[in-house]
Parts: C-alpha cells; sequence; structure tokens
C-alpha cells in the first residue's frame, strides 16, 4: 500500500514538473518516470529494510530450535 501511495505522489510530482517543461506530453512522460522510480524505491526497501534482518537472524539462525 505504501508503494501504492509513493508511486501515487512521484507520478503527480513529476507531471507537474514535466508539465512546464513538454506541456501535456511531460503528463504522460510522468508515468513511467513515477513507475520506475517508486521500483527502484521499494527495491531498495526491499533489500536493505530492517524486516530482513529480523527474518534471518530469527529463523533461520536455528532452524531446529526447540524441537525435540
Amino acid at each position: 500500500m505504501a508503494a501504492t501511495f509513493t508511486d501515487l505522489i512521484l507520478r503527480v510530482v513529476f507531471a507537474k514538473i514535466l508539465s512546464v517543461f513538454f506541456g501535456t506530453t511531460g503528463i504522460w512522460l510522468a508515468w513511467p518516470l513515477g513507475w520506475t522510480v517508486a521500483m527502484g524505491i521499494s527495491v531498495m526497501f526491499y533489500h536493505y529494510g530492517a524486516w530482513n534482518k529480523k527474518m534471518s537472524r530469527s529463523h533461520f539462525g536455528h532452524p531446529m530450535k526447540g524441537t525435540v
């Protein structure tokens, strides 16, 4: 859900900026540009996210811990 809002905000900002320079073509260019930047941000959060460190320590550190 956060990625959707990020994408929406980026598209609006890019459309506002690019429409000044390119007119209505700038609005159309804002869509793929917003998608690309939002994807890059999502990949960074996925790769460097704190959830990844917590998950790898708790689940993968001791796979048989607590078993008989």
